[in-house]
């Protein structure tokens, strides 16, 4: 696959080179570095003072060495047109001895960085790497005031001091072992953190980043090249098995950047901010998450991944936060009434703690699901399917319901839709319970084809998945001008079509 021409890049990924003074000063140095708008491109490098040691002597290999890699796993690609999924295959444990030297059977790394990069996306799904991941535990000296890893200082720690809770791999640090190819894909970090990523010594890493402000078309972008796992978990990206290739990325107007990380570099990853990259070949990394009181309002609203079979699903109760920093909105974050703006895409959405999630992911949706059986087969026949030529001109990243193969992605822009999808929860409810008269329902169906004819391209139904039960209604993209008259259209055409369903027969209950 030919690498892209990269024309889209807004934001370009900064780089800071900290004096000593200034490195000392962790959260300062963040907070300077995001005054600079060092957080609009996703992520950013610090290269620190040369006076700076992780640790006081030289690596001690021979120690390394015999760090064992708990759960390593090997990366299977199946996928083609620069769209793939990660199958994550565990392996048994292993030594860092042993780890290495697969490395060095592996294939060798080219030398110049550009080709290693197009070797990588060429060799996707060629010889599988294995990647050392989450290795709990640091490499850092103890008594490293600046820039440890495993003691940030930031208020993240608020979690272990109030809650005395210690999550791997967020409050604590992890190291990585990586050989050329392996790769981390599309995400980002839990609950929207900050991350830290320091390479201790090896090959370097490649980095892609997004514009934390396209992140939200992003996600709708993802969700239209995986419409199956879009079905099943609205944060199916938080599974970090989605690969998009660049080129993709590109085609659809979304802006990234690229970076590479060398040894004795740091990358800093901001909140919202997906990012994807791979490694060169055998290096070792520490990494942490990280927060600072600009994270809060990401916390509040990150989507979370819902999947029962998830056992690695990181949930941080922003209760502390919003008391200590926040405790103007405490009572109403409390009762679920916290209305708010993202801080990045600016959508309208409710936040609260983590008991009333489900009831806000509902609040928050806008549109809604209607089950499928009798009832849909009403509506869908009063709700022409053809949509408008302006739709079929528009790209997925833009929409979310103008394609056959778009599904409910639990969070879509409130000015895409131009009008919101009705509720018709009590009113369904109690359709197969008013029986009618034959000559009412020919009137009532008479009604409906006159309206069928008039509103022909306002609604759209697609289903969610194939395999489910639930049916997305939405409704075609206007422009601002006829927006507020086909609201009104849509009130008196929704009134009838519920008047048919009042006076269905009751013989249409064991229908299927």
């Amino acid at each position: 696959m030919s690498m892209p021409k990269k024309t889209l890049r807004h934001h370009n990924i900064q780089v800071f080179r900290p004096t000593m003074e200034q490195f000392k000063d962790f959260n300062g140095l963040i907070k300077h570095m995001e005054e600079k708008g060092a957080h609009r491109a996703g992520i950013a490098k610090i290269i620190p003072p040369p006076e700076w040691k992780p640790r006081k002597d030289n690596y001690n290999h021979e120690e390394i060495d015999k760090i064992v890699i708990p759960v390593p796993i090997k990366q299977n690609c199946e996928g083609d047109n620069g769209l793939y999924f990660v199958y994550n295959c565990v392996r048994k444990p292993m030594t860092v001895s042993k780890f290495k030297q697969m490395c060095e059977n592996n294939i060798k790394t080219p030398k110049d960085h550009l080709l290693a990069e197009k070797c990588y996306w060429k060799n996707l799904q060629v010889n599988s790497p294995t990647y050392g991941a989450d290795v709990s535990g640091t490499i850092t000296d103890d008594d490293c005031k600046y820039f440890n890893i495993a003691k940030l200082g930031t208020i993240l720690d608020i979690v272990e001091q109030d809650y005395q809770t210690k999550i791997e791999g967020v409050n604590t640090a992890y190291l990585y072992f990586g050989m050329y190819r392996s790769m981390f894909p599309w995400h980002t970090e839990d609950m929207d953190l900050y991350s830290i990523n320091y390479i201790h010594f090896g090959a370097p890493k490649t980095w892609y980043a997004i514009p934390p402000e396209h992140g939200r078309r992003f996600e709708r972008l993802a969700a239209a090249f995986f419409p199956q796992e879009a079905a099943k978990c609205q944060s199916f990206l938080r599974h970090k098995s989605t690969v998009i290739s660049l080129d993709n990325i590109e085609k659809y107007g979304i802006p990234y950047d690229t970076i590479i990380q060398k040894e004795n570099e740091i990358i800093i990853t901001f909140p919202y901010g997906y990012h994807a990259g791979f490694n060169h070949g055998y290096n070792c990394a520490e990494s942490t998450n990280f927060a600072t009181e600009r994270w809060i309002d990401f916390g509040k609203r990150a989507t979370l991944c819902c999947c029962k079979s998830s056992e690695d699903v990181v949930k941080i109760c922003m209760k502390t936060f919003v008391q200590r920093f926040q405790p103007e909105k405490f009572d109403q974050w409390c009762a679920g009434l916290d209305d708010g703006r993202h801080p990045e895409h600016h959508e309208r959405s409710f936040a609260g703690p983590e008991s009333l999630r489900i009831v806000l992911d509902e609040k928050n949706r806008s549109h809604r699901l209607i089950p499928k059986g009798p009832i849909l087969q009403e509506i869908n026949s009063s709700c022409h399917r053809r949509r408008p030529r302006s739709a079929r001109r528009r790209d997925p990243a833009d929409t979310d319901l103008r394609s056959g193969r778009q599904v409910d992605f639990g969070h879509i822009d409130a000015h895409l839709l131009g009008v919101e999808a009705r509720v018709l929860g009590d009113v369904l409810s109690n359709v197969m319970e008013r029986p009618a008269e034959a000559e009412s329902v020919r009137s009532a169906g008479r009604a409906q084809q006159k309206q069928r004819h008039r509103y022909r391209d306002e609604t759209i139904l697609s289903p969610v998945h194939s395999d489910e039960v639930y049916y997305v209604v939405g409704t075609k993209s206007m422009n601002e001008g006829a927006r507020r008259a086909k609201a009104r259209r849509s009130r008196r055409r929704w009134g009838e079509v519920l008047l048919t369903l009042r006076h269905r027969p009751s013989s249409v209950e064991g229908r299927s």
